[in-house]
């Protein structure tokens, strides 16, 4: 992987080899950007030619701002913006999906089934009693499950994906929250599950904990 030193509050992180259907260590064949590249809205990022050259994939950036990483072994290419009202169009872009990563799940494990999800992860919960408290996203979340009672905004599942949360449990009466975690299905490699708001998600602070979002699923171990 190689990848400069971001700053990671201001991250995104864009699929490559997803949509142009290769491996995510083949991404570098195909991209046409580099670190420290300032690149507009609609910059081609990579192309994939098709069967004898008759058609192409493309992929264009949603945003304007700087190429600051390229990870060959996720797939993505990860840029910095400023500009919220971009990451909302990263959102509405489709991407096919993928399939489930499936893990073993001890049998001594509470289970406890969820509203929504998708994707799966394993790790440590962390309570998050302020949306505030993520204006700058730390890389000490890595590999954590952050848990909210309020819906966050998009943006914030791009900028968690960046510095490698493991996962979100949102337990929020948001009528529109399903509506919006389908616009970051397949976007971002996390795995989130959505409850409804009288799950007592402080509770499970610094528990080991499981997601299991095809089948909806959260596992306490």
């Amino acid at each position: 992987m190689s990848q400069s030193a971001p700053n990671l509050a201001q991250q995104l992180a864009i699929e490559i080899a997803k949509p142009l259907h290769i491996a995510p260590n083949q991404i570098n064949t195909f991209l046409l950007v580099h670190i420290g590249d300032i690149i507009n809205q609609d910059t081609v990022l990579a192309k994939k030619a098709g069967t004898l050259g008759l058609s192409k994939t493309q992929i264009q950036s949603p945003v304007s701002g700087k190429i600051v990483g390229i990870d060959d072994q996720k797939g993505v290419l990860y840029v910095e913006s400023q500009a919220d009202q971009e990451v909302e169009r990263l959102a509405e872009e489709k991407i096919e999906e993928d399939k489930p990563k499936q893990r073993q799940v001890p049998t001594n494990s509470q289970e406890i089934p969820a509203l929504a999800g998708f994707g799966s992860a394993a790790g440590e919960g962390f309570f998050i009693k302020d949306l505030s408290e993520t204006s700058t996203m730390s890389s000490e979340w890595h590999g954590k499950i952050l848990l909210f009672h309020t819906f966050p905004s998009l943006k914030l599942f791009y900028q968690a994906s960046a510095v490698d949360v493991a996962g979100i449990i949102i337990a929020a009466t948001d009528t529109e929250a399903e509506t919006q975690l389908a616009k970051v299905q397949n976007k971002i490699h996390l795995g989130v599950l959505l409850f409804s708001e009288d799950v007592s998600l402080n509770l499970l602070h610094k528990r080991a904990l499981q997601i299991d979002g095809a089948n909806k699923i959260l596992h306490i171990l």
